[in-house]
């Protein structure tokens, strides 16, 4: 089964039972940063119609991580990225919120250390 996440995700957000701090002022009504926050902080973590959200990787964000910045969630085993970048005087800038499905993939990472 397709999850239509985005349709999940502004229904979450418009949902009048939400907690107060999805409807914050801070967010100016931004569904995603709203939705981040508390997938972020595990004791908010949402229900959405398809079942619970969990985070599963959140990369970037601070100084000295460089420009990239995404965050990978889950939702009853199906993978969502969303893709910004980070700049330390604006903070995270969300790409056009385009949610993308993806997939865990293992690989096999060689690193080289100093002989002794």
């Amino acid at each position: 089964m397709t999850i239509n996440i985005e349709q999940e995700i502004l229904d979450w957000y418009n949902d009048s039972e939400q907690e107060d701090f999805v409807k914050e002022e801070e967010y100016n009504g931004d569904v995603w940063d709203a939705f981040y926050e508390s997938i972020a902080w595990g004791d908010k973590t949402p229900l959405l119609a398809s079942g619970k959200v969990k985070l599963e990787e959140d990369h970037g964000g601070g100084e000295g991580d460089g420009e990239e910045r995404f965050v990978v969630f889950s939702v009853n085993g199906q993978y969502f990225e969303v893709v910004g970048y980070y700049a330390s005087w604006d903070g995270t800038t969300w790409d056009d919120l385009t949610i993308y499905e993806v997939e865990p993939v293992q690989v096999q990472v060689t690193k080289f250390k100093r002989k002794r």
